[in-house]
């Protein structure tokens, strides 16, 4: 699979999403941006396949964005290439080009979207938190809504659930998530 990551070794989350493509088995090309920026007419192809403006590919946080004046939405594209390519570190990182797409892997996980998940084994991010684990967990298990909460997410249960029964292996099967904003039933 060819995939290029337009890379900041500096950079926690463009490390993390990294070190997933390569523990999927993927040696992405690596271009290092701050050092081999992309040309203006690259920046402009990969917002287009990204159906995003080119304003979403900026970078605030540790930039000149503010002393720039680029928060101005009155700043118009071409002044953005021209501010981008004086100061490489406006880019956001990382971005991943793939086969399945373009993507600004904002968190590292969106890098999921772009290839075929195969788990061999654990692995942690940068900070030793878990990224991936080959652990199948039960629907009921406790862990599984403590995760969708975190997420701002909760379990879709039935009524027999609520009820304070235990489901049966086909409900619980059918558990999903939802939005915790369209659920109208109490988090337990």
């Amino acid at each position: 699979m060819d995939v290029v990551v337009y890379h900041n070794p500096g950079c926690g989350t463009s490390r993390n999403t990294l070190a997933l493509l390569r523990h999927q088995g993927i040696e992405p090309h690596v271009i290092e941006y701050l050092k081999t920026p992309p040309s203006a007419a690259m920046l402009v192809d990969l917002a287009r396949r990204m159906r995003m403006p080119l304003r979403e590919l900026l970078r605030e946080k540790g930039t000149p964005f503010r002393d720039l004046g680029l928060g101005d939405p009155t700043v118009g594209d071409e002044a953005l290439l021209a501010a981008i390519q004086e100061h490489p570190v406006l880019i956001n990182r990382p971005i991943v080009v793939a086969p399945q797409g373009v993507k600004l892997c904002r968190p590292s996980e969106t890098v999921l979207d772009l290839i075929p998940l195969v788990v061999a084994a654990d692995l942690d991010k940068d900070d030793g938190t878990p990224f991936l684990r080959d652990e199948q967990i039960s629907a009921t298990d406790p862990r599984l809504a403590k995760a969708l909460r975190a997420a701002r997410l909760r379990p879709r249960i039935s009524m027999s659930r609520r009820a304070g029964s235990l489901p049966s292996a086909r409900s619980a099967a059918r558990c999903s998530a939802m939005p915790a904003s369209r659920s109208t039933a109490a988090t337990h």
